[in-house]
Formats: C-alpha cells, sequence, structure tokens
C-alpha cells in the first residue's frame, strides 16, 4: 500500500480531490474541521468525482459501531486495533 497522512479535517478534503485515493481512513477526532464534517464534504462532493471512494471511519472516542449508520461512512474501525483488524478492513473496501 502507499500511504499518505494529512493532518486536518480541510486538508484531508484537499487532498482527496488532488489525489483520489482507493481509499480514506478518516479519524473522527481531528482539528480544523472534525473527520465527521470532512466525510460529509466528500461524499456530498459528486463535482470532483470523490463521492464514491470509500472512508472508514476511525475513533477511539465514540462507539463507533453504535453511530455507524448515522455517520457519512462506508466502514469503521475503532480504536485501539490491531494491524489483523486493519488489513482485514482495508482488502473489505479496497478491490
Amino acid at each position: 500500500f502507499r500511504v499518505s497522512h494529512v493532518v486536518d479535517g480541510q486538508s484531508a478534503i484537499d487532498f482527496v480531490r488532488d489525489h483520489r485515493p482507493d481509499l480514506i481512513l478518516m479519524d473522527l477526532m481531528l482539528p480544523v474541521m472534525s473527520g465527521i464534517d470532512a466525510s460529509r464534504h466528500i461524499k456530498a462532493d459528486t463535482t470532483n468525482a470523490i463521492s464514491s471512494i470509500p472512508i472508514v471511519a476511525m475513533s477511539a472516542g465514540v462507539n463507533l459501531r453504535a453511530a455507524a449508520n448515522e455517520l457519512p461512512v462506508d466502514g469503521v474501525l475503532a480504536k485501539p486495533f490491531d494491524i489483523d483488524e486493519l488489513l482485514a478492513t482495508v482488502s473489505i473496501h479496497v478491490r
């Protein structure tokens, strides 16, 4: 895998528009703009063809499994997680 990293929600949106990754692992607790808001912007952006990119929410601060249906994401990964769980989640969303 080739992995890129940004530091806040707005940077995530900008990066996704410029690079169109195969998968987004989005922490929900981000500065400047939350990961939830950044995910909403990405999923709503049909003009840049990025709304179909799968987003997997990651967080230790909320009960992700319970909130998953309310989030604008395609999957969830609760922290802490192990490498096997991460790889399994990635393989589900990247074909």
